[in-house]
């Protein structure tokens, strides 16, 4: 809610995924002080979807805009962060490495200068914020915690 009332609606127009004048619903939906559910409901419609009206929440709170979108879309990928795997796909794993000219990460220990990889990182401390269980409570878990298997 504070991202976008201290963005103008020029500003949020320049979203990622805002579209149509979307941002006159978002604002207007916002202004109303409800919570996270309710705005989320003042915002979707048949063309803008829950799933897309929570996507573009995230990209506000990330500050996500089209023009990042666009320069990603040129650069080729050269790492991936494996947020999860099967021990039963560790083969697979182990051949990717090997034959790839990907580098695949299981932290984001050196990937903290990729611009989509910091992004991660923000949005993994907000989400640590509200969380319940202690063990989610610290920030910088991207470098401290190992990939999850099985």
């Amino acid at each position: 809610m504070y991202e976008i009332r201290k963005r103008s609606k020029a500003e949020l127009a320049q979203i990622s995924d805002v579209t149509e004048g979307l941002e006159n619903r978002i604002k207007k939906a916002c202004e109303q002080g409800m919570n996270y559910d309710e705005l989320i409901a003042g915002i979707k419609s048949k063309r803008f979807t829950y799933t897309r009206v929570q996507r573009i929440l995230n990209n506000i709170l990330l500050g996500i805009t089209k023009d990042d979108i666009k320069k990603s879309k040129v650069k080729h990928i050269k790492n991936i962060k494996v947020l999860a795997y099967k021990k039963s796909s560790s083969v697979l794993m182990s051949h990717f490495y090997k034959n790839s000219n990907i580098n695949l990460f299981h932290s984001s220990v050196g990937l903290d200068d990729d611009f989509f990889v910091s992004k991660d990182i923000t949005a993994t401390d907000i989400y640590a914020l509200c969380q319940d269980k202690k063990v989610f409570y610290k920030s910088n878990q991207d470098f401290t915690r190992k990939t999850p298997t099985d």
